[in-house]
């Protein structure tokens, strides 16, 4: 007589429709796959199971794309602004490139001499003296990279670049990554 085990045999009321031979398992020895009854039940939704995904998302960090593009005018300084946190959450800003947009092109023609470039982080208010710069430099195109919680921007601040002696008609482009977390986590991690 054959195995009558759920594994390998369907219920009896079902032996009419299988003709009352055991299902054979699936190659490799794992057990048969009934089309008919469904093979995973999803739990309905619970609201605080969600809370602690986002909360622990949150304390991984994610990481966001900067960037901003701007063409110079001239004598005056190109203001670019990359963005910023929202608040509650904090960047660490890891990479930073200012330059042309195609550097193909860049490494083909003449390079650019006399340009300063500045970034800094800015409050959403407050005067000039507020402003606390990350990098400054004389290159061209410009670059920097930061280590973990070195250059941060708090929520409600953004992160802003300012290129000073490019070529009118230059076009100018930021780029780059910072890792946004929770800025009580930011906040844990530094004391601690």
């Amino acid at each position: 007589m054959p195995d009558r085990s759920p594994d390998t045999y369907p219920a009896p009321y079902e032996d009419f429709q299988n003709h009352g031979r055991p299902l054979l398992p699936a190659i490799g020895g794992s057990p048969p796959i009934d089309a008919r009854q469904p093979t995973r039940r999803y739990p309905a939704f619970d609201p605080d199971q969600a809370r602690r995904a986002r909360e622990f998302e949150n304390m991984l960090g994610k990481s966001i794309p900067l960037s901003g593009s701007a063409i110079a005018v001239g004598a005056v300084a190109t203001v670019i602004q990359a963005g910023g946190p929202d608040v509650g959450f904090t960047w660490a800003v890891r990479r930073l490139f200012v330059g042309p947009p195609d550097l193909a092109a860049y490494f083909a023609g003449a390079a650019l001499t006399g340009v300063s470039t500045v970034a800094y982080r800015r409050p959403a208010a407050g005067d000039r003296s507020s402003y606390a710069a990350l990098s400054s430099t004389q290159a061209w195109p410009a670059q920097a990279t930061w280590g973990e919680n070195v250059a941060t921007i708090e929520g409600g601040d953004s992160l802003w670049v300012e290129v000073y002696g490019a070529p009118a008609g230059t076009v100018i482009v930021v780029g780059g990554e910072a890792l946004q977390t929770a800025s009580e986590v930011v906040r844990l991690r530094s004391s601690g």
